[in-house]
């Protein structure tokens, strides 16, 4: 379950991506060491996944989305 904070930090993130803004529902779906993993769900049944990297274990959190992006091509 989340607190409200939680779910006022993760519309916070959503708003910075490029998908309708929309009423969502939020759920956690894993809490880990080294990342957390919440879903947001639309109201058009549009699912999103969210993950908050730990900066402790990444150190450069930047290095790692490059990667990504290389690897993926996004």
């Amino acid at each position: 379950m989340l607190t409200e904070k939680e779910v006022d930090k993760l519309r916070k993130v959503i708003s910075n991506f490029d998908v309708v803004e929309e009423d969502y529902e939020f759920y956690l779906l894993k809490r880990g060491n080294i990342n957390k993993t919440d879903c947001a769900i639309s109201k058009n049944s549009k699912k999103y996944i969210l993950q908050k990297i730990n900066n402790y274990v990444f150190k450069k959190p930047e290095k790692l989305i490059r990667n990504i992006k290389e690897k993926f091509g996004r």
